[in-house]
This record gives structure tokens, C-alpha cells and sequence, in this order.
């Protein structure tokens, strides 16, 4: 009798003298060409074995199989770069690994053979895409995500062509950040708690409109990380857990930390429960971590208690940083390249896109074409 598995068998078929196999998939046994007489039944049942493993990393894989492990522990793609050099950075793998679990993994694309998949499916998925997420920047990440789930598979030869390959971007309307005035920067943080609820958010906020620094390198502070006037950013926490890496431009940095965010970080090392130097300068009531979902809250309540439309002007707490780079470079009082070091900007293109006008920055410039002319 032919040993059976879910998998895959193997029999010997009278007058011929060669094993016989089938795989899951197939409707007939087909000559695996190895001999009964030379080849013990245990080796051709690990030949059919290794052509049912063969048969399930190719075209007719569902994508759900080849794409769960994707930008998590065991990436097929991530593990290829790392050994050619190229590693992804941990901030992009959660990211995409975010976009794999919400957007790929329960769509019904997933459940389809990748051999199987044409552009149509992939035209179609993109329309459920923008009409869940809007023809927003997210939703061309999750297009480029799913191509190179694809453009993996093709340099593995699991499938013959990325289907992908051709479809066009997702036409996103530009937003150009918002930024604050100066009258809503005073009333912001006058006076501390101000418009902020508790003085932990004050300070938070404080920090990041005095600093620049990113949300997840505020919340990755530790007090060991103040040295009097001076703040170092040695790292941040990866989107959506709990890890550190480093920060966004690869390299830690120094930046002076303004007087009166000073003395508000005094104050609320006085008041929190945990002081200590390795202890997190922002963190719940467990000494854990905060969260986005903290730092969003905190950010629309003094928005909403200063009737700010924040929606309407694409205001977000990032724009404290937009702000401050703007205000710098208008001022003139900072080298642009003084300005790049302490807020972390690689070039100057990045520094460009974070500069911003509106009245404040103009003003003065009348008064010198009066003296001109």
C-alpha cells in the first residue's frame, strides 16, 4: 500500500519500474524517473516531498502564504539585504509590516494564487484601497508595500512577473504643512499647564517646539539624556513597539535646549513619580512608555481649547517642527547649517521643504525696498 500523507504519496504502478508520485494539487500520479529497485521508498517519498515544498512556493501559493512573513522577524527580503549590506531600516520594516497585517493580509487579494494574480486584481485592489484610506500618501505606501511583496517573489523566480509592474502612483493632492503664528506659539506656552491639561503635555509640547525634535525622539528620552543646557538624541522608538533604534537621519546629535523649556523641564522633574536618570522624562503612570495615541490627545485638546482648526490648516504636532526651522532661518540670527545639526535634517533640500512662509517671515522686507529706492 502507498504511503499516504496530507501532502503528497507515493506508489509502484505494476509493469513499470519506477515510482509514482502525486502532490497536493494534482489529479493524477505521475513517474517520479527514480527506480524501485535502486531507490528506497523512504528517498522517494523525500523527492515527492521536496517537489510538494517546490510546488507551494510558486505560482500557485496563495499571496497570503508568501506574504505573512514580510517585514517581520524571518522577511525573506529584509534578511536579503542585510546580507548584501543593505539593511532596512526598523522604523520602514514597521511601518510596512503595519501595511502588511491591515491592509494586505485581510484583503481578499490575499487568498488568491499569486500565479493567478493579473493587473486587473491589482487595479482592483488599489481602488479598495483609496476608497478605505483616501488618495492619500498612505495608500500609495501600500502599493509600493505590495510591490515589492511581488518584486521578491519574481527575483526568486516564484513567479514569472510582478503584476505590479506598470500600475501607475496614486495622484495624492500635495499638503503643505501648516505652521503657527507667533501669537499662537504665546498662547501655547505661555504659562504652563496653559491650554495643555497637566504639565506633563505642556512640557512635552514645549520641548518639541523649542527643540524639533520628533515624537518618537521626545518619547525616548531619558533624564540621563539632559546635561544641563544641552539635550542629546542618541535614539528613538520604532513605530508600534517598544524597541529603540536610531533616529531617523542614522546618527545621534546635541541641541541646546532654550531657557524656559529648561526651567519647564526643572519643574517637572520635581513633579514626576519617576526622577531617576535612566527613567523616562514622559511616561504613564506604570513608568512605561507613552504612546501616539497620548501624544494625538494631548496635542487636539489645546487645539480645540485655542479654537484652532488644525484639520482645515494641516496643522500636527510635526509642525512645531516645521515651525521652528522656519522661524530660525527667517530670523538669520542661525547659520542653516547650525540649524540642519541640532534638528537633524541630512540636507538641504529636507531643510527647503521645512521652511515656510507667512506674514511674520515677510515682514521687514518693505522697510528695506524703502531704503533701496
Amino acid at each position: 500500500m502507498p504511503r499516504r500523507t496530507e501532502d503528497y504519496s507515493i506508489i509502484e504502478r505494476s509493469g513499470s519500474p519506477y515510482w509514482y508520485y502525486r502532490v497536493a494539487g494534482m489529479t493524477a500520479y505521475k513517474s517520479t524517473g527514480l527506480l524501485v529497485k535502486g531507490t528506497r521508498r523512504k528517498d522517494a517519498e523525500a523527492w515527492a516531498r521536496a517537489q510538494y515544498e517546490r510546488a507551494s512556493l510558486g505560482p500557485e501559493m496563495p499571496l497570503v502564504r508568501w506574504a505573512t512573513s514580510f517585514f517581520g522577524s524571518d522577511c525573506p527580503r529584509c534578511s536579503r539585504l542585510a546580507e548584501e549590506g543593505r539593511p532596512v531600516t526598523d522604523g520602514y520594516r514597521a511601518d510596512c509590516r503595519h501595511i502588511v497585517e491591515t491592509d494586505i493580509l485581510t484583503d481578499e487579494l490575499a487568498g488568491k494564487a499569486m500565479g493567478q494574480i493579473r493587473k486587473d486584481d491589482i487595479l482592483a485592489f488599489r481602488t479598495r484601497v483609496v476608497n478605505r484610506r483616501g488618495p492619500t500618501r498612505i495608500a500609495q505606501r501600500v502599493m509600493s508595500t505590495l510591490a515589492v511583496i511581488f518584486a521578491e517573489a519574481e527575483l526568486r523566480e516564484l513567479v514569472e512577473r510582478n503584476p505590479c509592474h506598470g500600475i501607475g502612483k496614486i495622484s495624492a493632492p500635495a499638503r503643505v504643512s501648516g505652521i503657527f503664528s507667533r501669537e499662537e506659539m504665546v498662547a501655547l506656552f505661555g504659562s504652563a499647564p496653559g491650554q495643555w491639561g497637566s504639565i506633563e503635555a505642556y512640557t512635552c509640547f514645549f520641548l518639541a517646539a523649542g527643540t524639533g525634535l520628533r515624537r518618537n525622539e521626545i518619547l525616548a528620552l531619558r533624564w540621563s539624556d539632559v546635561s544641563s543646557s544641552i539635550l542629546r538624541v542618541e535614539s528613538q522608538f520604532v513605530r508600534y513597539s517598544d524597541k529603540r533604534s536610531a533616529p531617523k537621519s542614522k546618527r545621534g546629535r546635541l541641541t541646546e535646549i532654550p531657557h524656559r523649556v529648561e526651567e519647564a523641564l526643572e519643574a517637572w522633574h520635581k513633579l514626576t513619580k519617576f526622577p531617576e536618570p535612566e527613567s523616562l522624562i514622559f511616561c504613564g503612570p506604570d513608568g512605561l512608555r507613552r504612546g501616539a495615541t497620548w501624544w494625538l490627545k494631548a496635542f487636539r485638546r489645546a487645539m480645540s481649547a485655542l479654537k484652532i482648526d488644525y484639520t482645515v490648516r494641516n496643522l500636527k504636532p510635526h509642525s512645531f517642527r516645521h515651525t521652528l526651522v522656519s522661524r530660525l532661518r527667517s530670523s538669520g540670527g542661525v547659520s542653516d547649517k547650525a540649524i540642519r545639526d541640532a534638528i537633524g535634517h541630512g540636507t538641504e533640500a529636507i531643510q527647503d521643504r521645512y521652511t515656510h512662509q507667512d506674514e511674520d517671515s515677510v515682514r521687514g522686507i518693505g522697510k528695506a525696498v524703502d531704503e533701496i529706492i
